[in-house]
């Protein structure tokens, strides 16, 4: 046999076994398997699994029976009014104790102004002065525009010294509660107290 004759056999029988392993043009199915895609080719690839912390955290623990519980932060203007308020009470302790009322102007107006300055009079011409001991407990009652007013419950056990010397007059009484309603005034951009009504609790 020629070498034509077999290359064409060759052909032939090559030609024969393509068509039995690839999909018929009528749709039926394939006899070779098709192959599979490798891992992490191709763009439709599932995402992988979120994988948890280890150790997980910790679940967070409602607070105790009977824990206290912090207040809000005040808003800033009252945060401002209740500073003023301390610091008219330090410059008053100072002037009661130093018999001098030159710096209640920055802490005073009106009605309480006049009162300290008096006040100072009457202890200086009696050769006394005050060492002033209280614990305030001040709350805002009201706050509006240039005006606010102050609620305090305080404890006072503040004495008279000697002037001279700085030594009590007499011994230290027993401490009262005080129950005081304060009005105070904006001036000069800051709060300052121009009257106060003052009350002792019945024990």
């Amino acid at each position: 046999m020629s070498r034509r004759v077999l290359a064409a056999a060759a052909w032939a029988l090559a030609a024969a076994l393509l068509a039995g392993a690839c999909t018929c043009a009528d749709g039926s199915e394939r006899a070779v398997p098709e192959r599979t895609a490798a891992p992490g080719a191709g763009a439709a690839s599932a995402p992988a699994p979120a994988i948890p912390p280890y150790p997980p955290p910790a679940p967070a623990e409602p607070p105790a029976a009977g824990t206290p519980v912090a207040p809000p932060p005040l808003p800033a203007p009252e945060r401002e009014l209740l500073r003023d308020y301390a610091r008219y009470w330090e410059l008053y302790a100072e002037a009661l104790l130093a018999l001098d009322g030159s710096r209640l102007p920055e802490v005073m107006t009106g009605p309480r102004l006049e009162r300290a300055r008096e006040e100072i009079a009457r202890l200086r011409a009696a050769g006394h002065a005050v060492r002033v001991d209280v614990e305030n407990s001040p709350i805002v009652g009201m706050l509006a525009g240039e005006e606010a007013v102050i609620v305090d419950r305080y404890r006072n056990q503040s004495y008279l010294v000697d002037a001279a010397s700085g030594r009590p007059v007499s011994a230290r009484g027993v401490a009262n509660s005080v129950h005081a309603t304060v009005s105070l005034l904006r001036e000069e951009g800051s709060w300052k107290v121009r009257d106060s009504r003052r009350e002792e609790d019945p024990r």
